[in-house]
């Protein structure tokens, strides 16, 4: 909780060592980036909480099927919409 608001910037996902991403508890808004859902370093994404604090993430849920890496992945209090792929 960072007070974080706006997008989530694609150069995050960029980062080829990130294995621990947490930005809960923020008001971040728009979509996840592709370069996140790409990122095979990446063991843990934690996106939650960001409605309550007046921002939400939105659009559709993105496949983390590639990621072999990921064993936590976090996302709820969001404002997705669709079905989860």
């Amino acid at each position: 909780r960072c007070g974080l608001s706006g997008q989530i910037p694609s150069w995050l996902g960029n980062l080829a060592d990130l294995q621990l991403l947490s930005l809960a508890g923020n008001m971040l808004t728009g979509s996840i980036p592709d370069s996140i859902t790409a990122n095979q370093s990446l063991r843990y994404l934690d996106l939650s909480d960001q409605a309550p604090r007046g921002g939400g993430l939105s659009g559709s849920v993105p496949s983390f099927n590639s990621l072999e890496n990921l064993s936590e992945l976090y996302l709820q209090k969001n404002k997705f919409q669709g079905p989860l792929p």
